[in-house]
């Protein structure tokens, strides 16, 4: 366990999944903290959790300082106006001993740039042909490079495709 009091930044399948984990073995979810006027997470029985466990959602809403030394003692979460924009005198001290970071994150091309590979430079992901090879031939991609970080049975399935692809560019 990673503490008793915690908060969830975030609103995705997998920061619904590990708020309810966590509920599950014991601790106290003190909310949801999203920077958007509703939540990420696309599986509807996923969504049902909150109702499910009594979670408290903090829509339009930061995290704006962390508190603590050794190990998190609170954050201050604000309200955000239209614009995403902190709305002043809006923070509120909030008691927690953990802060789960569920966000997303853009995908890791770093090593494809470097490796002259194209990269969609809009969505920063990897540009694949259909048989999940690369702009350069006999390099294959899937998983965080091309999607960001995302649902892990997504990124299973996608490491299943492309392992056949290789298979079939080989021979096998």
């Amino acid at each position: 366990m990673p503490g008793k009091e915690v908060l969830v930044l975030g609103s995705g399948d997998p920061a619904l999944f590990a708020a309810r984990s966590l509920i599950l073995e014991g601790a106290n979810v003190k909310g949801i903290i999203e920077t958007t006027d509703g939540l990420s997470a696309i599986n509807e029985e996923v969504k049902k959790f909150i109702q499910d466990f009594n979670i408290p959602i903090m829509l339009k809403s930061r995290v704006t300082n962390v508190f603590g030394k050794a190990r998190v003692e609170g954050v201050n979460v604000a309200l955000l106006d239209e614009n995403n924009k902190v709305i002043k005198n809006s923070k509120t001290y909030m008691s927690c001993d953990t802060l789960i970071l569920s966000i997303y994150l853009q995908p890791e091309n770093t090593l494809a740039l470097k490796a002259g590979i194209e990269v969609d430079l809009e969505s920063s992901k990897v540009v694949l042909k259909d048989n999940m090879e690369t702009s350069i031939e006999g390099i294959f991609a899937c998983g965080t490079v091309v999607n960001g970080y995302g649902q892990i049975n997504k990124i299973e399935s996608e490491s299943e495709l492309v392992g056949k692809c290789v298979a079939k560019y080989l021979g096998n």
